[in-house]
């Protein structure tokens, strides 16, 4: 999830101010703006590959943009990559529309080969590079070169995926000469709501691959496709800072992993699912005010089941401080817990888990961490708190609990598609109008207890 926050942003303005004003200054001024660069780019959001521009507004934009191009390259641009151009303006305007300064992660060469259910608009990378080049000539697109491009002679780049990002003229030429409006923004009617990764590569991406549906997948592309369709109708305004309310723009999919249909499975969708607590809290769906309803400590509840325990009947506590082995703090024991159910062994445990210590500066209130060794004494604590799963961690079951908590969402949805309440998804939370809250906590508790066989709290 991102992390981002407005006062943290660098503009290009303040960079070219600090690039200027940098000549004889410290070391310490070089890794301050490397650190004000690399936040910069790390504003950013994937290229989705199932947006597009409405026929109307299209046409004449690519038909101008297309002349452009052949007239610079001298080269004519055919239909194939005209289908590419609409897709990738889709994406340019969409994040201008989320905020003026958000970059487009890229690739800038051919990735492996996927399923074409899942590429409507026939996007190719390579071709993308190329019509992203011309159109970098001609003033419309900034970019930044990611290491995977051959063509980046910058070996010390940390960021990997290339940035794309409309200039000020490409963004005058959507909205002033064309007319172009978020509402022009949509989906390709083929969007694919179903979708199969493949196991990590060398380059640690998981490769969308081809599958065969199942009873149970034509049922979920269904119901799916109907709840997208309807929560398209819904107007849900999410506030991207205190002043500035825009809408989001909602498809949903179900995500599997390492190509089988018991790993993964979580629901993903709108911008809304990248904001944090406090701003959900802001979000209003057809004007009603919200309300979230979560599931608490979701995961190691299942995990409790798994081996026939009812944790709140049991113990009617907070999981996480049910036993304070070592005196390790409450989010530090969460955080753990969450790490050692989905990875798949202590070594890549004890990175997770130092990578989350440095990221969230966990020794400024846990002095623990400052102990050598400190996460090895972690996860045997944890194992000595909750002895009846122990078995369990490191073994990369968080996956098998999210194929459940998509279960549940399914049914959530089913739930309020039967009475017209819009509701969103954010894997074990819910979004609706403070007016169907009980309807949304019957619904979650109902479906929580059917999957996995034991009750839930909700907070």
């Amino acid at each position: 999830m991102a992390k981002y926050t407005e006062s943290l942003f660098v503009s290009d303005e303040e960079l070219e101010i600090f690039e200027l004003t940098k000549v004889g200054l410290d070391h310490n001024m070089e890794e301050f703006l490397k650190e004000k660069k690399a936040i910069s780019l790390g504003f950013a959001r994937q290229f989705n590959l199932n947006l597009v521009l409405g026929d109307k507004a299209a046409a004449p934009l690519i038909h101008f943009i297309s002349t452009a191009i052949t007239s610079n390259k001298g080269k004519a641009v055919r239909k194939p990559t005209k289908r590419q151009l609409i897709c990738l303006f889709a994406n340019l305007y969409r994040h201008h529309c989320i905020h003026p300064e958000m970059w487009t992660r890229v690739n800038r060469r051919n990735q492996t080969a996927m399923p074409k259910v899942n590429n409507p608009s026939g996007i190719v990378w390579k071709t993308l590079a190329g019509i992203t080049d011309a159109l970098v000539g001609l003033g419309y697109i900034d970019l930044v070169k990611g290491t995977f491009d051959r063509s980046n002679k910058n070996k010390k780049q940390k960021n990997k995926r290339s940035r794309i990002r409309a200039t000020v003229k490409l963004i005058e030429l959507f909205e002033n000469h064309f007319k172009l409006s978020f509402k022009d923004i949509g989906f390709h009617p083929n969007s694919e709501p179903i979708v199969m990764k493949g196991p990590k590569q060398k380059d640690k991406t998981k490769p969308l691959i081809k599958y065969w549906d199942t009873p149970r997948t034509i049922d979920d592309r269904k119901l799916i496709r109907a709840y997208n369709k309807f929560i398209q109708e819904q107007e849900v305004i999410f506030p991207w800072s205190p002043s500035r309310f825009i809408p989001d723009l909602i498809y949903t999919t179900r995500v599997f992993s390492n190509g089988s249909w018991d790993e993964g499975g979580r629901l993903f969708g709108g911008e809304f699912q990248n904001l944090p607590k406090e701003n959900r809290s802001k979000i209003t769906i057809n004007s009603q005010p919200v309300c979230e309803i979560d599931i608490s400590s979701c995961h190691a509840v299942m995990a409790f089941a798994e081996v026939g325990i009812d944790w709140f009947a049991a113990n009617n506590c907070d999981l996480y401080e049910f036993n304070k082995a070592g005196d390790w703090p409450r989010d530090v024991v969460k955080r753990a817990f969450s790490i050692m159910l989905n990875v798949d062994n202590e070594k890549s445990a004890i990175k997770a888990l130092v990578r989350e210590a440095t990221d969230e500066h966990w020794s400024h209130s846990c002095k623990q961490v400052d102990r050598p060794g400190w996460y090895h004494h972690l996860i045997a604590d944890m194992k000595k708190a909750y002895p009846e799963i122990a078995a369990n961690f490191c073994k990369a079951r968080g996956m098998h609990y999210m194929r459940q908590e998509g279960e549940i969402a399914l049914m959530v949805i089913q739930d309020c598609l039967n009475c017209s309440i819009p509701v969103l998804t954010l894997h074990d939370s819910y979004i609706a109008s403070r007016e169907h809250s009980n309807f949304i906590q019957q619904s979650v508790s109902r479906a929580f207890k059917l999957l996995v066989g034991v009750n839930c709290h909700l907070k």
